[in-house]
């Protein structure tokens, strides 16, 4: 951010936040999750609340209520989940303390059987199917794949 200033372990009367940034207009406060405490908002509000989140919302999930814990503040909030767990079955399986001995679009059915969740059924229909895609490019090498692939 042009313009920022940001400030890491940022003390405050209520603790500390991970970072703040300042800008011209508007201050954020960041906080982060780790990939042990995200997986824990997926098991524990999967066990509590019956909801299946991904990844993704069990951050946001998790940072709010992890501020809400060091502030007291209970300002209502909303938490928009913008992917389906089905799509990193793994990471949610994992999280959920069930085993990953199965290829990726074969989880999809297993965290479905697991938590009584149906698929979206266009990642439920990859079961089965041949992966259509199985190039991998190492990081040091994506700017000459991409030039090759545009050529």
């Amino acid at each position: 951010m042009i313009g920022a200033n940001p400030a890491p372990e940022f003390p405050s009367a209520r603790g500390y936040a991970d970072a703040v940034v300042e800008t011209p207009s508007a201050v954020y406060v960041l906080e982060i999750k780790y990939d042990e405490s995200a997986k824990a908002v997926i098991r524990d509000t999967f066990r509590e609340k019956g909801y299946l989140m991904d990844t993704h919302t069990a951050v946001a999930f998790g940072v709010t209520k992890e501020y809400r814990e060091k502030t007291g503040d209970e300002t209502k909030t909303v938490t928009l989940s913008t992917a389906s767990p089905f799509k990193f079955t793994p990471a949610v399986l994992k999280a959920l303390g069930e085993p990953c001995e199965k290829p990726g679009p074969e989880l999809i059915g297993v965290l479905s059987e697991v938590t009584g969740v149906p698929a979206p059924r266009p990642l439920a229909d990859l079961a089965g199917r041949k992966a259509r895609f199985t190039f991998c490019a190492k990081k040091t090498e994506l700017t000459e794949t991409v030039r090759n692939f545009l050529s």
